[in-house]
């Protein structure tokens, strides 16, 4: 292995193509591009990888899914189908939000919070790895996959879908309105025990098909003590 991406890869891939496209690419420059941990010869066998900063979803375009889908590119129209509640569905993936509220210790989050909260090299702004999208960006994203693909069930991505706590209810009821005016599709969403609250569920659209939570053990012991997850 040449190179490894060890953070979020959309600006460090743009990064590394345009340097590789040049008639004498720089392995210096290279090597400093932020979040890529390049081969060389230290003890580690790699360069030392410098975090870069948290992407702003608002900043990347809406995801093209037409690599995965048209024939004439390579894709097969079949990936659009996905079996829910015992009817086949267009279904895709909208992107809602990036990380949790909640630190595990046997999530691949409580990395993330390591690398990027708590990694003061790194401007405040750019430290925040929670972040949730603008939701019109993510109803313009849905509208093009319903209007191009049409989609007709959404697969919301967004590990902690319902945010804890008072400004989470509030957070959720937002959503929804615009969600049940834009949208209007059926959905499915991810979300923690302890953020399913008789409010929250009063706020939660009408059009939510379905919630998955996470328990993860049975054992209160270790939950508590080993997974750091205070269920």
């Amino acid at each position: 292995v040449d190179m490894i991406c060890v953070c979020e890869g959309e600006n460090l891939f743009g990064q590394l193509i345009n340097e590789l496209a040049r008639r004498n690419p720089s392995v210096d420059k290279i090597r400093k591009i932020p979040g890529l941990w390049v081969r060389d010869s230290t003890k580690t066998g790699y360069s030392e990888a410098k975090w870069g900063a948290v992407i702003p979803l608002e900043s990347l375009p809406i995801g093209d899914v037409d690599l995965f889908v048209n024939p004439d590119l390579g894709g097969d129209p079949k990936v659009i189908f996905k079996p829910m509640y015992g009817k086949w569905w267009r279904s895709f993936t909208v992107e809602k939000a990036r990380g949790c509220h909640f630190k595990c210790r046997f999530c691949c989050h409580d990395l993330y919070h390591e690398m990027y909260t708590q990694n003061k090299e790194l401007p405040a702004g750019g430290r925040q790895f929670r972040r949730d999208k603008e939701t019109a960006r993510f109803v313009e994203d849905a509208r093009i996959k319903i209007d191009r693909y049409g989609m007709n069930f959404v697969y919301v991505m967004d590990e902690d879908a319902i945010p804890p706590g008072v400004a989470g209810v509030e957070k959720i009821r937002q959503f929804s309105e615009l969600y049940d005016s834009a949208v209007r599709l059926p959905f499915w969403i991810e979300t923690r025990p302890e953020t399913i609250t008789s409010d929250a569920m009063k706020a939660l659209s009408k059009y939510c098909m379905g919630i998955s939570v996470g328990v993860e053990s049975g054992s209160e012991e270790i939950r508590k003590n080993v997974m750091m997850r205070k269920t």
